[in-house]
């Protein structure tokens, strides 16, 4: 008689990790970097149909610099614009679009942050040095991306999962009387663990701060 076959246990199901790397695998570009790039790059022939949306273009823009530069669009009035070019930068295109429409735009790392011209300008928080800070300003997303449906509770869920290996978990304080609001569509593209959690919290007027390894 034929032998059996041994039996063959089954393969253990494992759960895909939030994406997540260290700098070692990806690098977050400087502001002055950001600034080159988009100074350098050159967009052939640029059209942006009749009243194309803000968030669009943006897109475009970040497509432009081979995802290397993530640009938002914070606004809250007019959000359409239309533009024909040829040969322009991606700075002069960005300088344009958005300075001709009561806008202005400030670059931190790789991110362009766009805002109405008669609001402060967009702060970024100023976080204490610390090991737990660098360590999250040092961790890279390759990509990011919350939809309008999203709470900040199911995306301070995200960085809390994405965390794991090196921190100890997030608090999130509820406003008495309040639902968690919801968050404005977010895509971000090889960015600072630590810059994400910022742009996330302010688009909901939240902020943070880190104490030990929270």
């Amino acid at each position: 008689k034929p032998r059996p076959k041994p039996a063959v246990a089954a393969k253990p199901v494992v759960a895909k990790k939030p994406a997540v790397a260290t700098n070692a695998a990806a690098k977050v570009l400087s502001t002055e970097d950001s600034l080159a790039l988009m100074e350098k790059t050159r967009i052939p022939k640029l059209k942006f149909g009749k009243e194309m949306p803000f968030r669009e273009i943006c897109d475009f823009l970040q497509k432009s610099c081979g995802g290397k530069v993530n640009f938002l669009f914070a606004g809250e009035r007019r959000n359409k614009c239309s533009l024909s070019a040829g040969d322009i930068s991606v700075y002069d295109t960005l300088r344009v679009t958005f300075g001709s429409n009561d806008c202005r735009f400030d670059v931190h790392n790789n991110i362009v942050m766009i805002t109405d011209n008669d609001v402060d300008k967009y702060k970024w928080v100023d976080v204490p040095h610390s090991d737990m800070a660098d360590k999250l300003a040092q961790t890279v997303i390759p990509r990011i991306s919350f939809k309008p449906s999203m709470t900040i509770c199911d995306t301070i869920d995200f960085f809390r999962k994405a965390s794991k290996p090196f921190c100890d978990g997030f608090l999130l304080q509820k406003r008495p009387g309040r639902p968690y609001p919801q968050v404005p569509p977010i895509s971000l593209v090889n960015c600072s663990f630590l810059d994400a959690l910022d742009v996330v919290c302010q688009s909901v007027d939240y902020a943070f701060e880190i104490r030990g390894k929270l």
